[in-house]
């Protein structure tokens, strides 16, 4: 059985494929789900299929995976591909299929899906700053500047030795911090807010990834920074959400999902006190030039 989707945003090139630097782009967009969606095809082409929102399975030669939100699945060539969406928490996903001759895409090629390929329960990834990647190709492919198609060959390189690095796992940074140099415990967490704003959702994620005690880290930090933790944490997302509000054609609702907000309101409230004024009435005031 197939519903039609409640929205789709889809750029299919398969007569003419866009050259995105050195990668041929065939088809690009958004699906939102409706009821049930159920398709299946054959894969002639690399494929990314990243999920925004919701759950559901994606099947691989007729074997179900489940899928959740910034998972990603990696598809390749000859294989048999299909989703099914969750009814109770319906499936919002990026897509972007292509080709590649790349020399470094090339190579990552290769070695994951050459004569030892990875099976398709190890090309099931998650990685919620991938979304930033992906979203900002959906932001280019409308876009009539002339180095759209630059970007997208450039963005979609960064999602591929991303989700290598995640295949192989050498993606994850390990901090051996000395307690006693508190300018270098700072430096590091601002690195690390700064790199990776997007997926952070609360700045107690911070002991996990250094392992120390959120006071000691908030300590060294004010020391050196002369700021809170917490204020610089704040001001780094606003500082995002202004730059996705001035370079894109985000909503508000989606740079609101993007930046982790539990809500659409939460957002406009702290954006509110931050800048004096709505995320839309910004948003506007740029766009007219004002």
């Amino acid at each position: 059985m197939h519903y039609d989707a409640r929205f789709q945003f889809d750029n299919t090139f398969f007569q003419n494929p866009k050259p995105c630097s050195n990668s041929l782009v065939y088809q690009v967009g958004e699906k939102y789900c409706g009821e049930f969606y159920d398709e299946e095809h054959h894969q002639f082409l690399y494929e990314f299929t990243y999920v925004l929102d919701g759950r559901g399975l994606v099947y691989t030669n007729g074997i179900p995976y489940p899928i959740k939100k910034y998972d990603c699945h990696w598809s390749i060539p000859d294989e048999r591909h299909r989703i099914t969406s969750d009814p109770d928490s319906p499936l919002r996903f990026f897509y972007i299929a292509y080709l590649s001759k790349d020399a470094d895409i090339e190579n990552i090629h290769s070695f994951l899906f050459g004569d030892n390929k990875l099976s398709p329960d190890k090309r099931l990834l998650h990685d919620a700053t991938l979304k930033d990647d992906f979203l900002k190709i959906l932001a280019e492919i409308s876009s009539e500047d002339s180095y759209a198609l630059n970007m997208i060959g450039l963005l979609l390189k960064i999602a591929i030795v991303k989700c290598f690095r995640l295949s192989t796992k050498s993606s994850l940074p390990v901090y051996n911090l000395d307690k006693k140099d508190s300018r270098y415990i700072a430096y590091q967490i601002a690195n690390y807010i700064d790199r990776n704003i997007l997926e952070i959702t609360h700045i107690n994620n911070l002991e996990a990834v250094f392992h120390y005690n959120g006071r000691h880290l908030a300590r060294n930090f004010a020391k050196v920074m002369n700021m809170p933790i917490q204020k610089y944490f704040i001001n780094k997302r606003m500082e995002k959400a202004a730059e996705l509000l001035s370079s894109s054609d985000m909503t508000v609702t989606r740079i609101a999902e993007l930046l982790q907000y539990s809500s659409i309101h939460s957002f406009s409230r702290s954006f509110g006190r931050f800048f004096g004024v709505s995320p839309g009435k910004f948003g506007k005031t740029l766009k007219n030039g004002e």
